[in-house]
């Protein structure tokens, strides 16, 4: 998932001496997720020193970019360090300029993630998912329409939930609509929810 350029600035990082430095010019995404943890966050965890970097600028070229540039050292490096970003849009836009004692993998004055860790909240188990996304209208039933399906026969509880968009949280506080979800059945055992597998089965046929 990373940007491929990423992989110049291991292969400088670990090509360098003690002592010695390096530069390189970046996409942006460098300072981002995947591609950060294999490129600044690399250079940082195996001994080396942030010590000047443009966190944002347009690229003065002809692609419609922009780029980060950044400059480092194998070891420890006193003193104040430089970051520049470019605060507009276009090439001549004005520039500003921040002196701090550490230049983290983010690039920014305000905050290093090179210690940040995992939720483990977010992981086991995780407590969002997008989960299904119907794409047939007819797989939604009304509250009215799935009561009656329950109705009718329980077991249509195993396979039919309420389901809210941001709109239903935010205006209603509670599901408008309820789906159908055959999950993986096997075609057998989808015909056993009789009401439900009629309704899904004309939107094949339709």
């Amino acid at each position: 998932m990373a940007d491929f350029c990423v992989h110049w600035f291991r292969l400088a990082h670990d090509a360098l001496k003690p002592g010695a430095r390096a530069g390189l010019v970046g996409t942006k995404t460098i300072t981002q997720n995947e591609s950060r943890k294999a490129s600044l966050d690399y250079v940082v965890n195996h001994g080396g020193t942030i010590t000047e970097a443009i966190a944002t600028q347009v690229w003065p070229g002809e692609a419609v970019v922009r780029v980060c540039i950044v400059n480092w050292l194998k070891g420890k490096a006193p003193g104040l360090k430089k970051i520049f970003t470019q605060l507009g849009d276009a090439k001549g836009d004005q520039w500003k300029c921040e002196e701090v004692d550490s230049i983290g993998p983010t690039l920014k004055a305000t905050s290093d993630v090179t210690d940040a860790k995992t939720l483990h909240a977010n992981q086991k188990p995780s407590l969002f998912s997008r989960d299904k996304n119907p794409v047939h209208e007819g797989f939604f039933l009304t509250p009215q329409e799935a009561a009656q399906m329950i109705k009718q026969d329980r077991n249509h509880r195993e396979i039919l939930f309420p389901y809210m968009i941001g709109r239903d949280l935010v205006e209603e506080g509670k599901p408008t609509r309820w789906i159908i979800d055959l999950d993986q059945l096997e075609m057998t055992e989808a015909m056993q929810y009789g009401a439900a597998f009629e309704r899904v089965k004309k939107i094949g046929d339709a």
